[in-house]
């Protein structure tokens, strides 16, 4: 596999023999097919995160890109007018930026404030930057294939060497020194 664009690792021989254990989860599993796997191995790397600077839950992790993708939709591929009908050159891009201008301009209580936040979707086709790489990107839809290409390369990267070395050793008598070894090299 090359190491310059990783992928998911390649389903183990073992799960044509039946259920194995996931080298990711350690869990017994049973995935015959490529698909099957590669959902699996997402699913346990959870690789999608929001980037969205103004994100209030950017710890959340989604181990499905069209779950992240929903998240983005609905709480940043939005923007904010002013409802007292203030100019600005073009739209607030988050909810904190125009909750922010409605208690310093209108003087609103916090409580006031977020009752008078109500965001427009962006068009469909709106450009929008890869916060990793800066290539601008049209519409949402690029813009998580992209973005959701290098969450999985860095999630996937991260332990790469690690997975290699576990899938390899499945097709070998573990011993009690490998395990060792192994469990040294564990990035969990």
């Amino acid at each position: 596999m090359n190491t310059d664009n990783p992928g998911v690792p390649p389903l183990p021989e073992m799960a044509h023999k039946g259920p194995f254990e996931c080298p990711f989860c350690y869990m017994i599993i049973s995935a015959t097919t490529t698909k099957a796997w590669k959902i699996h191995v997402l699913s346990d790397l959870r690789p999608y995160i929001c980037l969205h600077p103004d994100c209030e839950t950017p710890e959340q992790d989604y181990a499905r890109r069209h779950e992240w993708i929903q998240h983005f939709k609905e709480y940043h591929w939005r923007t904010w007018t002013c409802p007292y009908g203030c100019e600005y050159p073009v739209p607030l891009e988050s909810a904190r930026s125009m909750e922010q201008h409605l208690r310093s301009s209108h003087k609103q209580s916090p409580v006031e404030a977020q009752a008078l936040l109500t965001g427009q979707p962006k068009a469909s086709d709106d450009r929008v930057q890869c916060p990793i790489c800066q290539e601008w990107l049209n519409g949402l839809k690029s813009y998580g294939k992209h973005l959701g290409r290098h969450q999985v390369e860095l999630a996937l990267s991260h332990c790469r060497h690690w997975i290699m070395t576990k899938i390899t050793m499945m097709h070998k008598p573990i011993t009690l020194t490998t395990l060792r070894s192994l469990q040294k090299m564990s990035p969990f």
